[in-house]
C-alpha cells in the first residue's frame, strides 16, 4: 500500500508525479528545523484484521508533514490496541526508531514520539556514496521502511546511484527490494529511481508490464508505459482491439484511440454497418465528427449505394442525411 503523505509547502520534503520525460530537479536544501521531540501520533481502528491506522505528523517552519497508513500491530512493539489509559510503544526501521507514548481509550489514542536515527545506517549511506542524510530524511526513511538491501539491489541491477531524496521517495511509494526484483523479472530495469517512482504513482506494476508484453508490447519505453496507464490502456483493451481487427498498432495510435474513445465495440459496430476495413486514422476521424454505427446505417438507408467513409464524415459535418447527387 502506498503510504499517505501530505507536505504543505514546497520547502519541506515533498513528492509529486513527475512529468513524463522530465529531468530530475536539484534537491532542495533539507530542513534544519526538524524537531524530533515534536512528532505526534494518533491511532484508530483499521479495516484490516490485526492492524491499526496510525497517523504520524510534525511541523517545521517550512510546513507540515503527515504520514498515515495501516500498520500491523506486531510492528508496534509494546502497543496494546485494547488498552484504556497510558500506553507506550516503539516502531521504526533500519534508519532509526520512534519511541512513542500517549493515551488510549475505545481503540483510539494519541500522543507524541521521539525519533532516534541509526547512525550506522547513515554511515553506510555515506560509505556507498549516497551522501549524508539529515535527521528529517532519516525519519522518513525509517517510517517508510527503507533498507540498505534496496540500495544494494539497485546497484546489482545497474541502476543509477540513488540520492538520499530518492530513498525518501522509495519509502513513500513502497519501492522495496521485492518490487525492484519483480520489475526486473518482468523484463524491466528502468535504470533510475525516478522512473520507479513514476511507475508506482501511475500503477505500472510487474503484472501490468507482463500483460502488455503478452499483448504484443515488449521493450517499450518507460515513459510510454506510464502514458498507457494514464490513459487507461490495458492488456484487455489491446486484445479487444486486435479481435476487432485493429492489430499491431503503434503506441501513439493506441493513446490516440483512447483519447477519442475508439473502443472495440465501436470498431465492431462499424463493421456490422458495412465498414470493416477502416484505417486507424479514419476511425479517429469518425469519432471526432460523431460518425457512429447508427449514423452510418441511417445515411445508407437514404442512398442508392453505400456511402464512402469520407461521405459519411461529410454528411455528419453538414448535419443532414447524405443523398447522392445533392
Amino acid at each position: 500500500m502506498i503510504r499517505s503523505f501530505l507536505f504543505l509547502t514546497a520547502a519541506s520534503l515533498s513528492v509529486s508525479a513527475p512529468a513524463i520525460d522530465a529531468q530530475p530537479e536539484p534537491a532542495a536544501a533539507p530542513s534544519r528545523a526538524f524537531n524530533p521531540l515534536a512528532i505526534e501520533w494518533s491511532v484508530s481502528p483499521s479495516s484490516r484484521a490485526g492492524e491499526v491506522q496510525l497517523r504520524l505528523s510534525y511541523r517545521t517552519r517550512e510546513g507540515n508533514s503527515n504520514n498515515s497508513r495501516s500498520y500491523p500491530v506486531a510492528q508496534l512493539q509494546g502497543f496494546d490496541a485494547g488498552a484504556s489509559g497510558p500506553v507506550s510503544f516503539r516502531m521504526g526501521g533500519a534508519a532509526g526508531s520512534l519511541d512513542c507514548s500517549g493515551v488510549m481509550r475505545d481503540a483510539r489514542g494519541a500522543g507524541t514520539c521521539r525519533f532516534q536515527p541509526d547512525e550506522r545506517f547513515a554511515a553506510e549511506l555515506e560509505r556507498r556514496g549516497i551522501g549524508r542524510a539529515t535527521t528529517e530524511q532519516m525519519y522518513h526513511m525509517a517510517v517508510g521502511g527503507v533498507e540498505l538491501a534496496l540500495v544494494d539491489e539497485l546497484a546489482s541491477l545497474g541502476y543509477e546511484r540513488p540520492t538520499v531524496d530518492n530513498l525518501v521517495e522509495a519509502g513513500i511509494f513502497d519501492i522495496d527490494v521485492a518490487y525492484v526484483r519483480e520489475m526486473a523479472d518482468s523484463g524491466y530495469r528502468v535504470g533510475a529511481m525516478r522512473r520507479l517512482v513514476e511507475f508506482r504513482i501511475h500503477g505500472v506494476t510487474p503484472d501490468y508490464v507482463r500483460g502488455m508484453a503478452q499483448s504484443g508490447y515488449r521493450d517499450i519505453a518507460p515513459e510510454r508505459l506510464v502514458e498507457f496507464r494514464i490513459f487507461g490502456i490495458t492488456p484487455d483493451y489491446v486484445r479487444g482491439m486486435a479481435e476487432a481487427g485493429q492489430r499491431d498498432l503503434p503506441g501513439q495510435r493506441l493513446v490516440e484511440f483512447k483519447i477519442h474513445g475508439v473502443t472495440p465495440d465501436f470498431v465492431r459496430g462499424l463493421a456490422e454497418a458495412g465498414y470493416r476495413d477502416l484505417t486507424p486514422a479514419q476511425l479517429v476521424e469518425f469519432r471526432i465528427h460523431g460518425v457512429t454505427p447508427a449514423f452510418a446505417r441511417e445515411v445508407n438507408q437514404s442512398g442508392v449505394q453505400r456511402a464512402s467513409a469520407s461521405e459519411l464524415v461529410e454528411a455528419r459535418i453538414l448535419g443532414r442525411r447524405f443523398r447522392r447527387g445533392n
